[in-house]
């Protein structure tokens, strides 16, 4: 394990946990106290009270017993109580720091990491981490503690007994160091493992209709089934291992405790021990013995939450191309006026021989819309990717209201921005969740807004109106609506810049002339950047930029490009 990652991950949970964890260790304290002291009073039931007949002290001595077990149980409920909170606490807050930071990370991220091993961290390997919990860590203090006491106690009763159980914990030492390196090598796989299965669960059910329609199941379900075996292989072979770890501990408790009765008993027999003593070594043998048990058991929960303690903290410490909320960076608390792209030149993977920009110069300003038009892989797309910081600019400058946009605090600059794009995201809820999200709003604006982009009469004809579930990912709507819900989502937000990449590509020319008529009452103070392959409509807008492999070629208005008979042209009429 990185003990970068241990630290990490330790400091995180007494942080989210400080002041259970002082309840906890108080109690830790009272019940292993009380757990040290039994032997020696089962010690003095028997030699004292049995062995004498002295019933007096025999009362006493119960009630002793009775007592510390008595407190032991309540404390150690208490203690259930606390670990079940911490627990809990942990992973929801893990989990949520997770979501978090993948949200600030760059396009470089979300492009060489595969979805399903992003779920598998935030799901299983914390699932697992959650399993290395403030339980198992209080119980390795807890017999960490107790061993040390049963040592000394067991030093002073009987010298050759002592040898003789410290030699048998030296040999489970010596072979849990070598169950520990296949434990930990075995586990990793399992977890690397698992990411791929849940990789091809995810695309198979995200993607079902399309599956179907392809008649690609067999194909999905034979690469599963392939994974699947492969993952049961190694999770069995992992329970064989930890399997005979166990049974090995077992073995060589139950020689120990035979030896002790064995020569116990006949020390007892010549009158060099008590009766009592043989069970109070006994009972520190088994405060040896069990709590060395249980740490070696810690440790084979230990070998299978490192990999996940990796796997998580290495994603948190994931390090954006683009710095997220630097304390000295420039917030955007004016409106945008104007945005403009200088000598902006940029590349995927620092290739500098494929660049997809090559120098260009924009200019975007309030009050207007701008268009971007080209063929397919002409770099449309990707100044949106720049402008939305998803990935930052090779070389050259993007300026912001004077402002390098590499200064301004991300999370301002985004507020900013509002963008509907040919493939919406609708999420699993109502209509209204999806148009107003965490935002609140009345009733008639939103009504009316739905009016002006044309998709209030569909909702209106629904049983539930507004509060009608959509499914997940929109599938009881048509691609149109999708659009139609994406587009009121974006202006609900009343951003500075409104960028529409194919937004309407799914509505009919009619509808999409009707709703960019509607639209002017909401954009008139506002930075318009649309993308179109649809020319048709874009003839109104106020300036189209031609972009031809990562280059403007043109720039004007419609009747202007048209008269120039250039590659907007050629555009236009193909």
């Amino acid at each position: 394990m990185k003990n970068n990652n241990f630290k990490q991950f330790f400091k995180f949970v007494y942080l989210s946990n400080k002041n259970r964890i002082l309840l906890a260790l108080f109690l830790v304290a009272i019940s292993t106290s009380f757990n040290i002291c039994l032997p020696i009073v089962l010690k003095n039931i028997i030699d004292l009270c049995v062995s004498n007949g002295d019933i007096n002290k025999f009362a006493s001595y119960i009630a002793i017993y009775l007592i510390i077990n008595s407190v032991m149980i309540v404390s150690d409920y208490i203690l259930i109580y606390l670990y079940s909170l911490m627990r809990s606490s942990v992973a929801i807050k893990l989990r949520i720091k997770i979501l978090k930071h993948i949200s600030e990370l760059s396009g470089r991220f979300y492009s060489e990491k595969k979805t399903g091993n992003i779920i598998s961290i935030i799901q299983s390997d914390v699932d697992m981490i959650e399993r290395l919990d403030s339980e198992l860590v209080f119980s390795l203090i807890k017999n960490v503690v107790t061993a040390i006491v049963a040592i000394l106690f067991m030093m002073k009763m009987q010298l050759i007994l002592f040898i003789f159980v410290i030699f048998f914990q030296i040999i489970l030492i010596k072979l849990q160091i070598i169950f520990t390196k296949k434990l930990q090598k075995n586990q990793f796989e399992i977890r690397e493992e698992y990411g791929r299965v849940t990789n091809i669960i995810q695309e198979y059910v995200l993607n079902i209709i399309n599956i179907i329609v392809t008649k690609a199941k067999i194909f999905f379900l034979s690469k599963y089934i392939k994974m699947e075996k492969s993952l049961i292989y190694k999770s069995i072979k992992m329970d064989l291992l930890y399997g005979g770890n166990i049974s090995l501990l077992k073995a060589i408790n139950l020689i120990v405790t035979i030896f002790i009765y064995g020569y116990g008993g006949y020390k007892v027999i010549h009158g060099e021990m008590t009766l009592g003593s043989v069970f109070a070594f006994q009972g520190y043998s088994s405060m040896l013995m069990g709590p060395c048990m249980s740490i070696i058991n810690s440790n084979n929960v230990i070998q299978k939450a490192k990999v996940s303690i990796d796997r998580v903290f290495d994603l948190l410490n994931e390090e954006s191309d683009i710095k997220v909320f630097e304390k000295n960076m420039n917030r955007l608390n004016d409106k945008i006026e104007v945005i403009e792209f200088k000598d902006v030149t940029f590349n995927y993977n620092n290739d500098n021989k494929n660049n997809v920009l090559k120098g260009i110069n924009l200019r975007f300003v309030k009050g207007s819309v701008t268009a971007l038009v080209g063929n397919s892989g002409c770099g449309k797309t990707t100044i949106i990717n720049l402008l939305y910081r998803l990935w930052g600019t090779s070389s050259g400058n993007i300026i912001i209201n004077g402002i390098d946009i590499r200064t301004i605090n991300l999370n301002s600059l985004r507020k900013k921005f509002s963008v509907v794009v040919q493939d919406n995201v609708i999420y699993d809820g109502t209509i209204k969740e999806n148009i107003c999200l965490s935002k609140t709003i009345c009733e008639d604006e939103l009504i009316n807004l739905c009016e002006n982009i044309g998709i209030y009469s569909y909702i209106k004809s629904l049983e539930n109106g507004f509060s009608t579930q959509i499914g997940e990912r929109g599938i009881k709507l048509s691609g149109g609506q999708k659009q139609k819900i994406a587009l009121a989502r974006a202006l609900i937000e009343d951003s500075d810049v409104l960028i529409l990449d194919e937004a309407t590509s799914s509505l009919d020319n009619i509808s999409q002339i009707c709703i960019v008529e509607n639209l002017n009452k909401y954009i008139r103070d506002k930075i318009v950047i649309v993308i179109a392959h649809r020319l048709s409509t874009i003839k109104d807008v106020d300036n189209i930029y031609v972009l031809k492999k990562g280059v403007v070629v043109e720039s004007g208005k419609h009747q202007d490009l048209i008269d120039s008979k250039g590659e907007y042209y050629s555009l236009y009429n193909s």
